[in-house]
C-alpha cells in the first residue's frame, strides 16, 4: 500500500469513526449488523451501543433517516435532497419527510477563506447573505464599482465529500449484498448518479459553463434574464456572478404591489420552461423560489446554476410523445415510452399494469383547470412506476420534480392555468420534427453505421478469442454467492488459530526465559518471562471474550 492509498484509508476510517456513533444514535445500528460490520467493529459497536439515544426510539425510521442524514454533515444533506425527488423508488412518506432537508447552514468565517480572494474587489461584506452546505455568498463590490456576489466554496469540502463519497459506495455494495429487499434500489447506481449530480456542484468551472450556455440561449430574450458571470476574476475556490435586485417569483403579495401582471409572467414563464427543455434539452433543474426573481421591467432571472438538466434528441422525444400518450389514453405508447425512460425496464403482469394505468388516467379525465394538476398525475404515475419496481433515469426524474415545483408556483400566479395548453403545440413541433422525411433519413443512415461497424468488428473479435484460446489464456470469471460468510468464519477461525498460536509460544518463551534465568531480573525472577506471561494472560482473556462474544464455543 502506498502513501497515497494510506491516507485515504486513514481518512476512511476517522469518518467512519464520526458516521456509525450517529447511526447508533438514531437507532440504524440494527442495520450495520446486517450488514456484518460488527464483525470490523464489534468493538466500537458494544461501546456504541449505549450511547443510543432513548428520545429517537418513538419516532418514524423517516424521520430518524432525516436527522441523521442532517448531523451527518453537507455530503448527507445533498443526499437526502437528491433522494427526496426519487418518487419512482421511495414511498411519499419518506419523500414529505426528506423535503424537510434544509441546505441552509451556519456559515463558515469570512476570515478562513480570505486567503483565497484576489485583490480585485473595492470592498467585500464579511457577512454572508446566503449560506450553505457546499457554498455561501457575500455581495461585493469591484474596483469599477459593478456591484458583484462572490460565492465561496467550503474549506475543505471537495476532500470531505470524495471521502464520503467513497464510504457511500461501500456501504450500497453491503447493502445489495447482505439485504436483498434493497437490490430494486440498486443502492450502488445511486450512490453513483449522486456522485455525479454533486460533482458537478462542487465544479464551479462547470457551473461557469452553465451559466455562459444558458446566457447563450437567452441573450436576446425580452422576458428571461441570466447575470453575468466575470469569469477571468473565477477560480476552482469561488465564482463572481452579477449582482441582481428583485422579488423573489413566489412573492405574490410583493409582486401584487408593484402591479405585476401575473397571468403574463405565469404564462410566458411557463412556455420558457417547456422550451428549455423540448427544443433546448437544457434546464434549470433547481427552480425553487430562491433561485428565480422578477426583475424591476418584469423579466424574469434565475440564479445557482449548479444543477441542470440535458436531454438528448431521443429523450426530448420521449417526454414530448408521454405528454400526447397521456393526453390522449394512449397506454400501450405510455407502456414503450417508460420502457424508453428505465434502463431496466421489467414488469411480470404487463396486464395489470395497463389496467392499472388506465384506472390512474381515468382519474385526471374531464378534471377542471382550476383542479388540474400536472404535479399530481407526475405524483401518481411515480408511485405506480414503484408498485412495479420501474426504475427510470435520472434525468427524467429531475424535470418531473421541476415540473412539479414550477406548477405549484404557476397555480398560486394564476388558479386556472394548465401547463398542458403551453406544452402541446410545442410538443407536436418536436414530434413532427422527429417524425420528417429528413430526420427519418438521417436516423437510417445512422443505424446504417452501426451495423456496419459492429459487423467489422466481429472478425477482430472472433480472433482476438481464438488467440486466447490458443494460448491458454481464456479466462471466465464466476461471482459466487453464499460464500461471502463462510469465508467470513474461515478467516475468523484461522485468526483465532494464529493467535492461539502466538499464545502458546509466548508462554513456552515466557518459561524458557525464566527456567535459563536470562536476561533483566527482580528477585531472582526474569523481567521478560513473567512480562511474556501477562501479555499472554490478556492475549487469551481477549480469545475467549471474542469467542464468547460470538457465541460459538
Amino acid at each position: 500500500m502506498n502513501i497515497f492509498q494510506l491516507a485515504k484509508t486513514y481518512k476512511k476510517l476517522k469518518r467512519l469513526n464520526q458516521i456509525i456513533p450517529i447511526l447508533v444514535k438514531y437507532g440504524f445500528g440494527g442495520i450495520l449488523s446486517e450488514l456484518k460490520l460488527d464483525y470490523y467493529f464489534y468493538l466500537s459497536k458494544n461501546v456504541l451501543k449505549f450511547k443510543k439515544n432513548k428520545d429517537f426510539e418513538q419516532l418514524s425510521n423517516e424521520r430518524r433517516f432525516r436527522l441523521a442524514l442532517q448531523e451527518l454533515g453537507p455530503t448527507f444533506i445533498k443526499l437526502g435532497q437528491v433522494l427526496s425527488i426519487r418518487e419512482d423508488i421511495l414511498p411519499e412518506n419518506w419523500i414529505k419527510e426528506l423535503e424537510k432537508l434544509q441546505d441552509k447552514v451556519a456559515p463558515f468565517p469570512f476570515e478562513n477563506i480570505k486567503k483565497y480572494i484576489s485583490d480585485d474587489f473595492q470592498h467585500i461584506d464579511p457577512i454572508p447573505i446566503a449560506s450553505a452546505s457546499i457554498a455561501q455568498v457575500h455581495k461585493a463590490t469591484l474596483k469599477n464599482n459593478e456591484d458583484v456576489v462572490i460565492k465561496i466554496k467550503r474549506p475543505n469540502i471537495d476532500e470531505t465529500v470524495s471521502t464520503d463519497i467513497m464510504l457511500l459506495k461501500q456501504f450500497a455494495t453491503l447493502l445489495e449484498t447482505y439485504i436483498p429487499e434493497m437490490k430494486f434500489l440498486r443502492p450502488y447506481d445511486l450512490v453513483e448518479e449522486f456522485e455525479e449530480i454533486i460533482t458537478k456542484e462542487l465544479d464551479f468551472f462547470h457551473e461557469l459553463q452553465n451559466i455562459k450556455n444558458f446566457r447563450k440561449i437567452y441573450e436576446n430574450d425580452d422576458f428571461i434574464f441570466i447575470p453575468k458571470v466575470y469569469e477571468d476574476l473565477c477560480n476552482e475556490h469561488y465564482m463572481v456572478i452579477e449582482y441582481i435586485e428583485g422579488i423573489k417569483i413566489n412573492n405574490l403579495s410583493a409582486l401584487k404591489r408593484a402591479n405585476y401582471n401575473l397571468k403574463y409572467i405565469a404564462n410566458q414563464w411557463s412556455k420558457k420552461v417547456i422550451e428549455q427543455v423540448l427544443i433546448y434539452g437544457f434546464f434549470h433543474a433547481d427552480p425553487h423560489p430562491g433561485n428565480i426573481f422578477v426583475l424591476k421591467d418584469g423579466r424574469v432571472a434565475y440564479i445557482d446554476f449548479g444543477m441542470m438538466g440535458r436531454f438528448t434528441e431521443e429523450m426530448k422525444v420521449n417526454i414530448g410523445g408521454l405528454i400526447l400518450a397521456i393526453a390522449n389514453k394512449d397506454v400501450d405508447k405510455i407502456v414503450k415510452i417508460l420502457s424508453n425512460m428505465s434502463d431496466d425496464f421489467h414488469v411480470e403482469n404487463l396486464t395489470k399494469f395497463k389496467k392499472n394505468l388506465l384506472d390512474f388516467l381515468d382519474t385526471y379525465y374531464n378534471v377542471s383547470l382550476k383542479n388540474f394538476y400536472i404535479g399530481k398525475i407526475l405524483k401518481e404515475l411515480l408511485r405506480l412506476l414503484r408498485k412495479y419496481q420501474i426504475k427510470i433515469i435520472v434525468d427524467y426524474v429531475l424535470l418531473d420534480k421541476t415540473m412539479i415545483t414550477m406548477e405549484a408556483i404557476l397555480k398560486n400566479m394564476d388558479p386556472e392555468f394548465n401547463i398542458f395548453d403551453n406544452a402541446k403545440k410545442l410538443v407536436k413541433d418536436v414530434l413532427n420534427k422527429e417524425n420528417n422525411i429528413k430526420t427519418l433519413k438521417k436516423k437510417a443512415l445512422k443505424k446504417l453505421q452501426e451495423i456496419k461497424e459492429v459487423t467489422e468488428d466481429i472478425p477482430f473479435s472472433l480472433s482476438d478469442v481464438l488467440k486466447l484460446l490458443k494460448k491458454n489464456r481464456l479466462e471466465i470469471k464466476f461471482h459466487h454467492k453464499g460464500l461471502d460468510d463462510f469465508i467470513r468464519e474461515m478467516d475468523r477461525a484461522t485468526n483465532r488459530l494464529v493467535l492461539s498460536f502466538i499464545i502458546s509460544s509466548t508462554i513456552i518463551a515466557s518459561s524458557i526465559f525464566i527456567k535459563s534465568d536470562i536476561g533483566p531480573s527482580v528477585n531472582g525472577i526474569s523481567i521478560i518471562g513473567i512480562s511474556g506471561f501477562i501479555f499472554a494472560f490478556f492475549l487469551g482473556l481477549w480469545l475467549i471474550y471474542g469467542i464468547i462474544k460470538s457465541g460459538k464455543i
